[in-house]
């Protein structure tokens, strides 16, 4: 839940405050999307030097869970994260989270 509401909501409300009482275009929502995904991918997976593997991961993992707290509320995004840790523990193993 810590990396949900510091990497995404935070950057939502800042986004939100920057752009004042407007309602978002389809470009605006777009760049508010692009800054929420990043940080977030490359909190988890931080040795990702190329572009490739960076856009992958954003594409698999980033946007689905950004995508789904901006539609649904912050706690699906919470439950699916927590799923998608759960699952990749359970093949991968903890030491995944270590390196």
């Amino acid at each position: 839940m810590f990396e949900e509401i510091l990497f995404r909501t935070f950057l939502y409300a800042f986004y939100v405050e920057v752009a004042g009482k407007k309602k978002f275009s389809h470009i605006q929502t777009f760049f508010c999307l692009l800054i929420m995904i990043p940080p977030q991918v490359l909190i988890h997976f931080p040795g990702m030097a190329e572009i490739g593997s960076l856009l992958v991961m954003t594409a698999a993992f980033g946007l689905p869970f950004a995508l789904l707290q901006w539609i649904v509320d912050l706690t699906s995004a919470v439950g699916a994260h927590t799923l998608a840790d759960l699952i990749r523990f359970i093949t991968f193993g903890a030491w995944l989270v270590f390196e």
